[in-house]
C-alpha cells in the first residue's frame, strides 16, 4: 500500500512538472510572438515617419523579449535624434536636454545590444557611430570608444566596405588625413564602384589642398 502511494505521488509530481514546463514554454512562445508583432508595428510606424510611435513600440517589444535587434533599433532611433540635435540652431529651446537625452539613450541601447551579442558587426557599428557623432564636440573618450567599436565591427565584417568608410570618417574628423585616405582606398578596393568612398576621398583631397588628386 505504501509502495502504491509512493508511486502515485511520483506520478503526480512528474505530471505536474511536465505541465509546468509546458506552460512555461507556452508563455515564452507567447511573449516572443507578441514582441515580434509589436516590433513590426514599430517598423511600420518608422517607415511612415512616426518616430514617436516607433520608439514606443520598439521599447515595448524589448520589454517583452530582451533582443539585441530591438535594442539596436532603439539605438538607431535615438542616434537619428542625436544627429538632429547636432544640426539644430544653438538657440533651439531645450536643445541641451534633447541632446543629452538622445546621447544617453542611444549609448545605453547600443551597449545593451552589444552585451547581448557582441559578435554582430551591426551592434558594434551603431555604438561606434554614436560615439563618432560627438567626436567633433571633443567629449573625453569619445574618439577612442568610437575607434574601438568601429574596428571591432570591421574585424567581424572585414569584407564590408562601409566598415572602412566609417573608420575613415572618424579619422578625418580627428584630423588624421593620411589614415583616412588609406581607409577610404581600402573601401574602394573592396568595392570599386562605391560612390560614398570615392566622393569622400575627393573631398578629403580638396581639404588637404590636393586639387589635382581630387
Amino acid at each position: 500500500m505504501t509502495g502504491d502511494r509512493l508511486s502515485g505521488f511520483v506520478l503526480v509530481s512528474a505530471t505536474m512538472l511536465v505541465v509546468i514546463i509546458s506552460m512555461s514554454a507556452l508563455y515564452m512562445v507567447g511573449r516572443q510572438y507578441a514582441s515580434a508583432y509589436i516590433y513590426a508595428q514599430g517598423e511600420r510606424a518608422l517607415a511612415a515617419g512616426d518616430v514617436a510611435t516607433a520608439r514606443q513600440r520598439t521599447l515595448e517589444a524589448n520589454t517583452l523579449m530582451n533582443d539585441d535587434r530591438y535594442l539596436r533599433r532603439s539605438a538607431e532611433i535615438e542616434y537619428a535624434e542625436l544627429i538632429t540635435t547636432l544640426n539644430l540652431p544653438v538657440d533651439t529651446p531645450d536643445l541641451e536636454t534633447r541632446f543629452r537625452t538622445a546621447l544617453q539613450n542611444s549609448v545605453n541601447s547600443a551597449r545593451r545590444a552589444v552585451a547581448l551579442d557582441g559578435t554582430d558587426a551591426n551592434n558594434m557599428s551603431i555604438l561606434g557611430a554614436i560615439y563618432s557623432a560627438v567626436v567633433p564636440l571633443r567629449i573625453d573618450g569619445a574618439y577612442d570608444l568610437a575607434k574601438e567599436s568601429l574596428e571591432k565591427a570591421r574585424d567581424l565584417d572585414p569584407q564590408n566596405p562601409i566598415r572602412s568608410l566609417m573608420l575613415a570618417r572618424l579619422a578625418f574628423a580627428q584630423g588624421n588625413v593620411d589614415e583616412a585616405r588609406t581607409l577610404m582606398n581600402d573601401a574602394i578596393r573592396m568595392k570599386p564602384d562605391y560612390r560614398d568612398s570615392a566622393f569622400m576621398l575627393s573631398q578629403l583631397e580638396i581639404a588637404a589642398g590636393n586639387i589635382d588628386a581630387a
